[in-house]
């Protein structure tokens, strides 16, 4: 029987919930390219989508920068309890938002037919809606936030495909690429016109490419582009990939500007180190949130 999605990321959550000193310089990288973003709000208010145990954002370090924060996250104990260990639990202006499932893939995934397998009907309904779709808790927020940004998510949102589904499966690919396109959406749709969007996303570990662990920062842009170019890195994961996306597709191109794509760094994680690069984006005026649909 495969594990509940949620059952997975609380697991995961427990495992690095000790790893603050092993973040910082990931924390370091993360929290300073949120801080450093030009805004022309005076109460700039920041969304995180997978907020986690809070490990890779300095919480006290954002509260300086923004008005109000709104932490978001499947694991709503673990972003309480990283709030506390910052010692900013009695702040009013953080806001957490626990048990939402950004892509809408939860029931998807876990509803199971007799022998185990996915329902197929169900996968197909969800490869079949329309876009882009926001979580209900997320809805009255839409168009509220000059920064939205996504923490290391995108690749625990498409992991989870691969450990529910297997990448074998038919539908694998369509399901990664869909996820990815509703996820940026999701970001667009949660920003303000003139918002910043950072989508920070791990997407080559030294599983693949055992240079990453002792990579000097001057070896590792070098090393990502020939990396990219020999197609070593998780599917659905490539940042150039995904700058091209946000800047040339036809669904994208309209709402967006400024897209580009920082150095990548190195994240040292568990058992593993992980390449991870920004990538950033502003919203133009003018473009609205469409309708959301419910997910099937």
């Amino acid at each position: 029987m495969k594990p509940s999605i949620q059952k997975e990321q609380i697991r995961r959550n427990a495992l690095s919930v000790d790893c603050w000193q092993r973040y910082a310089g990931h924390r370091h990288q993360v929290t300073g390219l949120l801080c450093e973003l030009p805004l022309e709000s005076s109460t700039p208010a920041l969304c995180v989508l997978g907020a986690g145990n809070c490990n890779d954002l300095d919480l006290r370090q954002l509260a300086a920068r923004f008005a109000t924060m709104h932490l978001v996250d499947l694991d709503g104990d673990a972003m309480h309890e990283g709030i506390q260990r910052q010692q900013l639990d009695d702040a009013s202006g953080v806001k957490v938002l626990g048990s939402v499932d950004l892509a809408g893939l939860i029931d998807v995934l876990d509803d199971r037919t007799g022998d185990g397998s996915i329902s197929e009907p169900r996968l197909h309904r969800f490869l079949q809606q329309p876009g882009p779709w926001i979580p209900r808790p997320l809805e009255p927020l839409a168009g509220s936030f000059d920064v939205v940004a996504s923490v290391c998510t995108l690749s625990q949102l498409i992991d989870s495909i691969g450990v529910s589904l297997g990448k074998n499966h038919p539908n694998f690919l369509e399901l990664v690429f869909a996820v990815r396109r509703q996820h940026l959406q999701l970001m667009l749709a949660l920003l303000r016109d003139g918002g910043r969007g950072v989508l920070v996303t791990d997407f080559v570990s030294s599983d693949t490419c055992p240079e990453l662990v002792d990579a000097s920062p001057e070896r590792l842009p070098s090393l990502c582009v020939q990396l990219i170019q020999q197609h070593n890195f998780f599917t659905g994961l490539n940042p150039m990939a995904i700058v091209r996306l946000l800047s040339q597709d036809a669904a994208f191109q309209n709402q967006t500007a400024d897209v580009r794509l920082t150095s990548p760094w190195c994240w040292r994680y568990v058992s593993r180190t992980y390449a991870v690069a920004a990538i950033l984006f502003g919203k133009t005026g003018g473009s609205r949130p469409a309708k959301h649909p419910t997910r099937p």
